[in-house]
């Protein structure tokens, strides 16, 4: 069950990988995403259906979580220890809030998908 049509096993890729790499979570070789945080309707590589896969806000809430945590952490940081001014903190916070946020979304959307997919194949087991 682990032959994919390429001839190698899922088991020559780690999970951790393939969510690194954004990759399907059953065959973990083929691309997840065919634009940000749009994912493809089926796997390319083994033809999963990954529409069936609903990650609902979880992945966005997380990731407000963690942004506004960490940028807090950080704008204190940047006022006290730093000095800076109200405006350059402001300024530091926004493009951190921004940036993080874009750059961590893709991957605990991921997550989720790889979570929903295991408890869907638990399910089914």
């Amino acid at each position: 069950m682990n032959d994919l049509p390429d001839g190698k096993g899922k088991d020559s890729i780690s999970k951790f990988d393939a969510i690194i790499k954004n990759r399907c979570p059953s065959c973990y070789q083929g691309v997840l995403y065919q634009k940000y945080l749009m994912p493809y309707q089926h796997c390319q590589h083994c033809a999963f259906k990954i529409s069936g896969l609903i990650t609902g806000d979880g992945p966005a809430v997380l990731v407000m979580f963690l942004s506004t945590s960490l940028s807090a952490i950080i704008t204190l940081f940047a006022y006290f220890t730093l000095g800076l001014g109200t405006l350059s903190v402001m300024v530091i916070w926004i493009i951190f809030v921004i940036g993080f946020s874009l750059l961590i979304l893709p991957w605990l959307k991921t997550v989720m998908i790889f979570l929903e997919y295991s408890k869907d194949k638990d399910e089914t087991d």
